[in-house]
């Protein structure tokens, strides 16, 4: 036998043995995911709620041999929910190569980092934002959403002011003086003209800086008012927005305040020192004071971390959008990326994570609950659930 035939037996049987391994090393790779959040700065506590529930529940799925042999990397970073420090991150993580955005928190970092996760094909998957911005699905086919939308939101605050008997002309708004803010603005400008009022423009708007705990000029604005509001509808983080309500709330003891989901209701109820039941918050996930599945795991999880402190809407929120995403995860076979995972998404199966209904995505819609609940302050540091989610 020359040594052209040897060569080339070797190299056969260097074959045979190799392939095996690298079929496993592909079945082995890392499922990576990015998380861009607050994690530094005034609003940290959402970020850090949101990504303690989002990790909590990839790492109980790698404990238990993680997702068709594969395991969940995690990749969090710091944006301070600043937008460009966000967008910094957004591209350091398609470096790293994600297949999917989670969690982000907030509208004007999303701003940034939606349509950038939308042209190179990464998933952008449950921000922590009830923006219109986000819900554009032929722009944005990459872009999935958990939660009910602002105007959704707004839709039940409007509701119970109109059904408190307050005029349209008695509400007032504090809002973030950002795109977060605006689509808050916008969102209640919908259900107002869709019960016949048409004049937000005349309605009194204050406004503060983001990131940002100044609230002076508000409350000089609200001050200088000759006919004070019956209703405040707060868009803002939970810093200046309590710090708001504490201070006007003894002014105007007879005046509803009405915050979105986004300010967490666990951070407001922290940060308020008023005995009031006139503050009211919406929220897109059941009360955590339920015992549905969902919370029941969250409970247990983060009591085996030594987190049960952190138990609150918004870590349930990043737990169960964690859940929705390794759904669809599983489901898929062979190599994963940012297109076949927005496939599996979109694949029309039913699901159902625990919080008490079930939920799909489909090609034509792409945000999975339409659900809201309504919260009341009660005198005694905490948020009740007054509703049951049945707006």
């Amino acid at each position: 036998m020359n040594r052209s035939k040897i060569r080339m037996l070797g190299f056969i049987f260097l074959l045979f043995i190799v392939s095996p391994i690298i079929g496993k090393a592909e079945a082995g790779e890392t499922i990576k995911l990015g998380m861009s959040t607050a994690l530094s700065g005034p609003s940290r506590d959402l970020g850090q709620s949101m990504s303690l529930g989002v990790k909590t529940y990839i790492d109980r799925v790698n404990r238990a041999g993680g997702v068709n042999q594969r395991k969940i990397e995690l990749i969090i970073m710091d944006d301070g929910y600043q937008a460009n420090a966000a967008l910094k991150n957004a591209k350091k993580l398609l470096d790293q190569g994600v297949v999917a955005m989670i969690g982000n928190v907030g509208t004007p970092t999303a701003k940034l980092t939606e349509p950038f996760s939308n042209k190179h094909k990464i998933v952008f998957f449950a921000p922590y934002s009830g923006a219109n911005l986000l819900r554009d699905y032929s722009v944005s086919p990459f872009t999935f959403n958990f939660r009910a939308s602002y105007s959704e939101e707004m839709e039940v605050i409007i509701g119970r002011i109109f059904e408190q008997g307050v005029e349209p002309r008695r509400v007032s708004f504090f809002i973030q003086d950002d795109a977060y803010g605006n689509a808050g603005l916008a969102a209640a400008n919908d259900a107002l003209v869709k019960r016949g009022f048409n004049n937000i423009s005349d309605l009194e708007v204050f406004r503060y800086s983001r990131n940002t705990n100044d609230v002076s000029q508000a409350l000089k604005a609200l001050l200088k008012m000759k006919i004070k509001p019956l209703a405040i509808i707060l868009v803002g983080t939970y810093g200046p927005s309590s710090k708001f309500i504490n201070y006007s709330s003894t002014l105007l003891p007879n005046t509803l305040f009405f915050n979105l989901s986004f300010v967490g209701a666990h951070t407001l109820s922290k940060n308020l020192d008023v005995n009031s039941n006139k503050i009211f918050i919406t929220q897109v996930v059941p009360s955590i004071g339920s015992d549905i599945t969902a919370t029941k795991e969250l409970r247990e999880q983060l009591a085996k971390r030594n987190k049960s402190s952190m138990y609150n809407s918004i870590t349930l929120e990043g737990y169960v959008a964690a859940k929705i995403l390794v759904n669809a995860l599983e489901k898929m076979k062979g190599e994963v990326d940012g297109v076949r995972l927005r496939n599996s998404l979109e694949s029309g199966a039913v699901f159902d994570v625990g919080l008490g209904h079930s939920m799909m995505f489909t090609p034509e819609e792409h945000q999975a609950s339409h659900k809201v609940w309504l919260l009341q302050y009660d005198r005694k540091n905490q948020f009740i659930d007054i509703d049951g989610g049945n707006r």
